[in-house]
């Protein structure tokens, strides 16, 4: 492995481990670890491929409806009749969506080093990028995974989609770059853990 590489796995791939490990620390007798790395691989797949999905059709209205699919697709995967009702839908559709998140930026910074290279303006922007690509996914799959746990698939669903419409829209304000990473990260961050503190 060359240094970039080891350099992109840190930098967007330390995010969700953490955020992981603060969202299932009190609560690993509720979910089984190999089905974590399950749902883990699930998000690493649909990470991938909806990152190649946006890249394609990087327009506002275009990600707004991807945006929902990315919440469906959860919702399909949580709502499965082997964890609806149980509250393990939780933890694994955080971890699906923590993974979901990181991989999303870790291709997005795989792409800028192979243009541009890497130097320290790109990993402070990319880790924090990861970091609220990460808290995005990762809230709305515990948020998604609370609804299976409730049986309340398309209430769950919306709220997820609306924490996520208004990620976007943050993205398209036209503001100066490192303050549009700011206003990410505060807002993924608060809903992260807003969430979580209505999941306890």
């Amino acid at each position: 492995m060359s240094l970039e590489s080891l350099t992109i796995a840190v930098v967007t791939l330390s995010p969700p481990i953490l955020f992981l490990y603060l969202y299932t620390g009190d609560h690993e007798r509720e979910f089984m670890h190999n089905k974590m790395m399950l749902y883990m691989a699930m998000g690493l797949i649909l990470g991938t491929v909806f990152w190649t999905i946006e890249r394609l059709y990087f327009a506002l209205y275009l990600l707004i409806f991807i945006a929902f699919l990315e919440q469906l697709t959860k919702s399909i995967i949580l709502n499965r009749k082997q964890i609806q009702g149980k509250r393990s839908a939780i933890w694994y559709g955080s971890a699906m969506g923590f993974v979901m998140g990181a991989i999303m930026v870790s291709e997005m910074m795989y792409a800028s080093y192979v243009v541009s290279g890497i130097d320290s303006w790109s990993i402070v922007s990319f880790f924090g990028l990861a970091s609220s690509y990460s808290a995005l996914h990762g809230s709305t799959g515990a948020l998604i995974g609370y609804g299976s746990y409730k049986n309340q698939l398309w209430r769950y669903l919306f709220k997820a989609y609306f924490i996520h419409v208004l990620f976007i829209l943050i993205l398209f304000l036209g503001l100066y770059p490192p303050l549009i990473l700011i206003l990410l990260l505060l807002y993924s961050m608060f809903n992260m853990v807003r969430v979580y503190r209505m999941l306890e």
